[in-house]
């Protein structure tokens, strides 16, 4: 489940139903991945429709050229329609993937050696060629249907086309365009499997951290709570996120004229919570030393509302945390500096400083 984010869903498709095991059981493999995602959907389909769009645009002012006549090299172009359209036929009423999808891409295989034989950037004559690359192009988008939705629907939409059915894959009707096509657009890009796999890793080390909301926050005002001793209630700013209310056990450590008007951070996405009958929305962090000592997370030069995250780590903060959510993670000081695992906590403008409290300590 943890790689499925990562790349758009019908890269997952396609390698998935490509290696389907429809007699026996099949393992995974980074080399395979690497090999049927760059190999075939993104060097051999995807490179196709982009040099036929892109071309189209340069040669045809988008609009896709009439065909007259028919020589031997074009007609062979819908003979390899038909047998993907049987062979469609015949093996998804059985429940078989893998040879549907080998015709599919075979498909665009044909599509990228009829274009290479015709050479209408080289050969002007030969542009017309390229109404048979766009009725391969709108008959691959209505057998991409099943298997990668989303690559259909973007075919469709670049030859602005409605919706197609089976009887449409005929030469006459597959030659009928009716609109200019839009700009193209690269349906597949290369991967490379070492960035995914760095993905990986890193979802697995932080992802828990990347869920919490981080934010620096100014303290407007400090009040005593009204029924608990060792507790103060904070109002807050936020900046865009608007002012807070929050419940903090700083009695003993800060006074209330020290604690006006510092830079704090919170976690501002944790559910709300009511602390001896007063209102709680976030917590703020501090760090404790082995002796005992507390000290905030301050970010000094920031602006009320700015992001913390950790370092080359972009957030993805849930819409709401838990208590017990922000206890599995283990925050520690050293230098001064707030750390995650090997990462520095920051802000756009500065590293987060744990105020007063020695190398070692524990932020809570």
């Amino acid at each position: 489940d943890e790689v499925f984010g990562l790349l758009e869903p019908d890269y997952w498709r396609y390698y998935l139903l490509r290696v389907f095991p429809e007699t026996k059981d099949t393992d995974f493999s980074w080399k395979d991945f690497d090999d049927k995602i760059n190999n075939e959907l993104v060097k051999n389909f995807s490179n196709f429709v982009n040099r036929v769009v892109s071309l189209l645009h340069k040669m045809c002012d988008a609009e896709v050229p009439a065909k007259e006549n028919m020589d031997s090299r074009d007609k062979e172009v819908f003979d390899a329609i038909e047998k993907c359209k049987k062979s469609f036929e015949k093996n998804l009423e059985l429940g078989r993937i893998k040879e549907p999808l080998e015709k599919f891409m075979a498909l665009s295989k044909t599509g990228n050696e009829y274009l290479q034989s015709k050479e209408p950037w080289k050969v002007e004559e030969n542009k017309d060629c390229l109404a048979v690359c766009s009725a391969l192009i709108k008959a691959l988008s209505v057998f991409a249907e099943p298997f990668l939705p989303f690559t259909s629907e973007r075919l469709k939409s670049m030859f602005n086309l409605k919706k197609l059915s089976w009887e449409d894959l005929e030469p006459g009707k597959l030659l009928q365009f009716k609109e200019k096509i839009n700009e193209p657009a690269h349906l597949f890009d290369r991967i490379y499997v070492e960035k995914i796999q760095k993905q990986i890793q890193d979802k697995r080390l932080y992802g828990g951290f990347k869920k919490l909301d981080l934010r620096v926050a100014k303290i407007l005002d400090v009040k005593d709570h009204p029924s608990a001793a060792k507790l103060y209630v904070l109002q807050i700013d936020l900046g865009k996120l608007g002012k807070r209310q929050i419940v903090a056990g700083l009695k003993g450590y800060y006074k209330p004229e020290v604690l006006k008007g510092k830079n704090i951070v919170i976690v501002a996405n944790l559910k709300e919570a009511e602390l001896r009958g007063v209102k709680s929305q976030g917590m703020l962090l501090a760090a404790v030393d082995k002796d005992k000592n507390v000290g905030l997370l301050t970010a000094r030069d920031s602006k009320p509302g700015d992001q913390c995250y950790l370092e080359a780590l972009k957030p993805t903060p849930a819409k709401i945390v838990d208590i017990k959510d922000f206890q599995k993670l283990k925050m520690t000081v050293m230098v001064g500096r707030v750390m995650f695992k090997d990462k520095m906590l920051k802000t756009d403008k500065e590293d987060i400083i744990a105020e007063n409290v020695a190398d070692g300590a524990h932020v809570e």
